[in-house]
């Protein structure tokens, strides 16, 4: 029998000199910092406008932890417990057991395996712990670096969907991407 109402949720996940732990209010002005960047969101389906935009975003996360609907994390540095990024499951439907995986990172830190760790986490928590059969993420059209991660972490592309997200005012294609648990290697076999 799983106790999940004694497991603290998200829990915070260990990486070394960062750590994934559950969002807090006060990371508000550090995530939009980033998100305000163009070049940060210019391929994502984020439409912020303010520090008021993003505060709502992790009181609807910190709403869903309690209910299992979400379990996104804050990307921080374990010294300073600065926010750098996000990453985990935006939507999370136990009852079919599938969740979507986003992600997003400041640019300062782009390009040095951060997030390609943090995906790796969240997905082994994601099958192992909560048993989550299918982890899905969808990708902008375009988003050669998202793309790259997402097979390097074992996501396999399941084809386009033809203007999926409104973002910023046109439809944009958005490429699928899964991992299925039954797709993970068996402990201790190979």
């Amino acid at each position: 029998m799983k106790l999940d109402h004694l497991i603290p949720f998200p829990p915070t996940i260990d990486l070394g000199s960062y750590c994934l732990r559950p969002l807090r209010l006060e990371d508000a002005p550090a995530w939009y910092a980033y998100l305000a960047d163009p070049e940060v969101t210019r391929q994502t389906s984020y439409n912020v406008s303010s520090v008021n935009t993003v505060e709502n975003f992790i009181a609807t996360y910190l709403s869903d932890y309690s209910q299992r609907r979400s379990s996104r994390w804050a990307l921080a540095e374990t010294d300073s417990n600065q926010l750098v990024g996000t990453c985990g499951y935006y939507s999370w439907n136990p009852e079919h057991s599938i969740a979507e995986l986003g992600y997003d990172l400041s640019r300062e830190y782009w390009g040095k395996g951060l997030m390609t760790e943090a995906v790796r986490a969240v997905v082994r928590w994601g099958f192992n712990d909560v048993e989550i059969n299918r982890i899905q993420a969808t990708v902008m059209a375009g988003n050669a670096a998202s793309i790259r991660l997402l097979e390097k972490c074992g996501f396999q592309s399941e084809g386009l969907l033809r203007e999926y997200k409104i973002c910023r005012g046109e439809p944009r294609d958005f490429w699928m991407f899964a991992q299925l648990r039954a797709d993970q290697p068996v402990a201790g076999v190979g």
